[in-house]
C-alpha cells in the first residue's frame, strides 16, 4: 500500500481537501504546510 504526505493547513479530513483522495486505498497522513520553529 502506498501512502500519502498531504501538506495543508486545513484542519478537516484528507477527503475534504481532495475528495478524489477518498476513492484511493492508500494511507493518507496530514502535517501543517508550514514547519513550525
Amino acid at each position: 500500500m502506498a501512502k500519502v504526505l498531504l501538506l495543508t493547513n486545513t484542519l478537516g479530513a484528507s477527503a475534504e481537501v481532495l475528495p478524489a483522495l477518498g476513492l484511493l486505498q492508500h494511507q493518507v497522513r496530514i502535517l501543517p504546510a508550514e514547519a513550525s520553529v
